[in-house]
């Protein structure tokens, strides 16, 4: 089974990860890294010093449910920093034993100066990079390396071909040509997860991508992944990307229309 750890390691080495990284910073002037879990509550610490001043963006990645890193931007501030709002950020981070406090006066005073609306439109675009790392993260998980074995990656290959089907662990088994003990066996130690696990996990990620065509109901991508059930679907859904179908449809058309508005009006 795949650690967490190294999901994160194979996300930050991607090169759709590096692209995105030297893009944004060519393009808002702020970099931005992917980094471990521990990173989101630093970022959220350093809020409680000078906090109407400074900004540091985080968003979450997520592994199903679970927080697994976080895409986080260097500081920057909605107005011009002063020698004034430094000794009063100084005296706050003093109070609570911050070190290197010449180091974080030049960052402090070198803050890029952003508009509200340009703040918006980056945190919009780490959003919708980060629902990106996550499917990719899934995508880790379902896919194992060629390590695995040979009985696995034929079960992973015939699941993957009958995803809408109403295939079950004897039906994979039988294609595999061992009993559904040995597979279940084999297939959890492989890959970390059990045969409908797998097997929701693909229908989810299938489902994702036809939730961003608006023109298709719910309903109908719900019944073209394999679910025989609307209410299965949702509570599946839920459960593996964090949010209702229609949320996750709602919020990212939300942040592609923001994003472009709010790029449109710089």
């Amino acid at each position: 089974m795949i650690r967490e750890s190294e999901i994160l390691d194979q996300l930050s080495r991607s090169k759709v990860c590096q692209d995105f990284e030297r893009s944004f910073c060519e393009m808002t002037e702020l970099p931005v890294r992917l980094r471990p879990l521990q990173y989101l509550d630093s970022a959220n610490d350093g809020e409680h010093y000078g906090q109407e001043l400074l900004k540091v963006i985080a968003v979450p990645v997520r592994l199903g449910d679970k927080i697994i890193g976080v895409l986080q931007t260097g500081q920057a501030t909605f107005e011009n920093p002063t020698v004034e709002h430094f000794d009063n950020w100084e005296k706050q981070a003093q109070g609570a034993g911050v070190k290197y406090l010449d180091r974080a006066k030049y960052a402090f005073v070198h803050s890029l100066v952003l508009s509200r609306s340009r703040y918006e439109a980056m945190a919009q675009l780490l959003e919708i990079f980060a629902e990106q790392l996550s499917s990719i993260a899934n995508q880790i998980v379902i896919q194992q390396n060629e390590s695995e074995p040979y009985r696995v990656r034929l079960a992973r290959a015939f699941i993957s071909r009958h995803l809408a089907e109403n295939v079950n662990l004897s039906d994979v088994a039988k294609e595999t040509h061992v009993s559904t003990f040995y597979l279940c066996k084999i297939f959890k130690k492989a890959t970390g997860l059990t045969f409908v696990e797998f097997r929701n996990r693909l229908r989810i990620e299938s489902a994702k991508k036809l939730l961003l065509n608006q023109n298709l109901r719910v309903s109908e991508i719900a019944y073209a992944v394999g679910f025989q059930s609307l209410t299965q679907f949702n509570r599946l859904f839920r459960r593996v990307v964090g949010r209702s179908p229609t949320g996750f449809r709602d919020d990212l058309a939300k942040a592609i229309k923001s994003s472009n508005l709010c790029w449109e009006r710089e």
